[in-house]
Parts: C-alpha cells; structure tokens; sequence
C-alpha cells in the first residue's frame, strides 16, 4: 500500500482508459436527457406563442372584433347556491390555436353574460 502512495511517476495507461471509459458512458447516458429537455423547452415556447395568439383574438373578440375566434354561441350558465339556482344567460367565445401537430390544441374560452 506503501508503494501506491508514495510512486512518483502518475497513472497508469490502464488507470486512464477505464476513467475516460466511465466518463464515455455517463456522458453518453446524459444526451437523451438533454435532447429530451430541449425538445420539450422548443414545443413549451410553441404553447406559449399559441396561447398569447388565443388570448389576444379573445380579447378583441370581446371588443366587437371577431378575427381569430373559432366559434360563438349562445349559452346560460346555471349557477346554484344551495337550493338557489340562478340562470345566467349570455356568449360563450371560444379561441382555438395548433401548436404542435402530435399534441392537443390550445382552447380558451371566455362567457360573457347578456
């Protein structure tokens, strides 16, 4: 054991390939987790986009201007307090924007009663 700490001449050829062989499959280990988290930061800001798109249709939707809006109609809202049940009537706006192609759409909708 002596003779292991106290050798002056550094690693061994043997010592280097095993360490550069650990570090090769930790690092090759790491790349799908970071291809993963990449990808899914790119469709995050896709999501992101589509929704500010939805929200300002929406808004100028609900200023009398009806570009970008996928659908209005006419609905009532029933709200019920215990035995009170009060009906509210009024425009249902709903906003719908594609993001992604494999995943699910981005809806907002806003009531507005009467």
């Amino acid at each position: 054991m002596k003779e292991f700490i106290n050798r002056k001449n550094g690693f061994t050829l043997l010592e280097v390939v095993i360490s550069v062989a650990i570090l090769a499959v930790l690092a090759v280990s790491l790349i799908p987790l970071i291809s993963y988290g990449y990808g899914e930061t790119i469709t995050s800001g896709k999501k992101s986009t589509a929704i500010y798109k939805d929200a300002e249709s929406m808004e100028a939707n609900l200023n009398s201007q009806t570009d970008g809006i996928t659908s209005i109609s006419t609905k009532t809202i029933s709200i019920t307090f215990g035995t009170t049940s009060i009906s509210v009537p009024g425009k249902l706006y709903t906003a719908t924007t594609s993001y992604d192609s494999t995943r699910n759409p981005v809806i907002i909708s806003a009531f507005t009663p009467n």
